[in-house]
């Protein structure tokens, strides 16, 4: 019995799982970091306001780098990630540290996994707003928002007094408390449903986009990352059924998996849903400009005076409004019913442009979805050319 405990703290020591915790969190951390700073580059390059999609990833990602913060402390003086034997002999308090651990981090996820699902949803909303996707993402928001206002509620109240929650350890039936690992059970399928749901949504209009090769393989590359989300949320399901299966017996080390499965969910979800976002940046830092050549060739045909652009000694024509700055260059011509003349004095042409608001583009949403042409003004031109007879 006495080798048997000898042993153990050895084998614990030497299993450098706690090292592996902190490397993975700390490379999650400034991984995400990085791709959400580039989300907000990429907006500012191509002129696009940053959106609630944005806004939500930032958040998600600084409640996630908290929770980071926690996993860390967790380790360093909780014990994570070694045997429950080994904690105990070196300072039984590390214990309590531990288990006050548990009880932040369970706050922090059950923020943060809602709030980079709504992200994005909302980025779907800006991208696809079609009536099929439109119907989608409320429902799964709902079931975001619904999932997040239960864990907190029930963080709240899985054990009274709270505080019971790292005190039962040294003050044993002083409180009651929740079966917390079916609890944990519970929650994860709910959230693996929710982030699958999430992931498939948008393959129906994906698939109906036509793009080059380059981009479906893209696209494909962040459904790849999605799926790595997946795949996180199951090893987390299946690490807490096998503890609701056997039974906690070495909390600090049994709680290893699951714990790094969860922080690697979260990140990888931001990191993500800020990839697909950061094309812009790419071809600045490549060729330059944040523009592909179709962009810029659009932009220069914009800006042509043959074209009503802003260049040239005419200048713009007031009425009507330009952007360049976005991947879909137009002229909208300003609200109500517009009518230009031009005539043209020495070869006697009349040109007249009229235009007037689609009926059917009053009541649809201002959201243009990807590689489509939607027509917000029926226009009118006219030319009169005066003819001049030799006698």
């Amino acid at each position: 019995m006495a080798s048997t405990t000898t042993t153990t703290p050895t084998t614990a020591s030497n299993d450098h799982t706690d090292t592996a915790i902190i490397v993975i969190n700390i490379v999650l951390a400034v991984i995400a970091t990085v791709t959400c700073a580039g989300r907000f580059w990429a907006r500012k390059l191509t002129g696009v306001g940053w959106g609630l999609d944005d806004w939500l990833a930032l958040a998600s990602l600084i409640v996630n780098h908290a929770f980071c913060a926690i996993t860390v402390e967790a380790t360093v003086n909780g014990g994570l990630g070694r045997s429950i034997a080994v904690v105990m002999a070196e300072n039984p308090m590390q214990l309590i540290t531990f288990l006050k651990c548990v009880v932040a981090a369970e706050f922090c996820y059950g923020f943060s996994s809602p709030l980079i699902k709504l992200s994005l949803l909302a980025f779907y909303w800006r991208v696809f707003p079609t009536p099929f996707m439109k119907k989608g993402i409320y429902a799964l928001s709902a079931a975001c928002i619904g999932w997040g206002v239960a864990i907190f509620i029930t963080n709240c109240l899985q054990c009274r007094p709270l505080s019971y929650t790292w005190e039962q350890t040294t003050n044993p039936g002083a409180g009651t408390c929740i079966d917390l690992i079916l609890y944990f059970v519970g929650n994860s399928i709910a959230n693996s449903l929710i982030d699958i749901l999430t992931l498939v949504l948008p393959i129906h209009e994906t698939m109906k986009l036509q793009v080059s090769s380059s981009k479906r393989v893209g696209i494909c590359c962040v459904f790849a990352l999605g799926s790595l989300v997946v795949i996180a949320s199951f090893v987390r399901f299946g690490s807490l059924a096998s503890l609701y299966s056997i039974g906690v017996t070495d909390m600090t080390q049994q709680y290893a998996l699951m714990w790094t499965a969860t922080v690697v969910e979260i990140y990888v979800a931001i990191i993500g849903a800020c990839a697909v976002t950061l094309v812009p940046v790419y071809r600045k830092m490549r060729y330059g400009t944040p523009w592909s050549t179709r962009d810029q060739k659009s932009n220069q045909i914009s800006s042509n005076p043959a074209f009503g652009g802003t260049g040239g000694a005419g200048g713009s024509r007031p009425g009507v409004h330009h952007n360049f700055k976005r991947s879909a260059n137009h002229e909208r011509l300003s609200t109500g019913n517009d009518s230009e003349e031009y005539l043209h004095h020495g070869s006697g042409m009349r040109y007249s442009v009229s235009g007037a608001k689609s009926p059917k583009r009053e009541e649809a949403s201002d959201d243009v979805p990807m590689d489509t042409i939607v027509v917000q003004r029926d226009v009118t031109w006219e030319e009169e050319r005066k003819v001049r007879q030799h006698v």
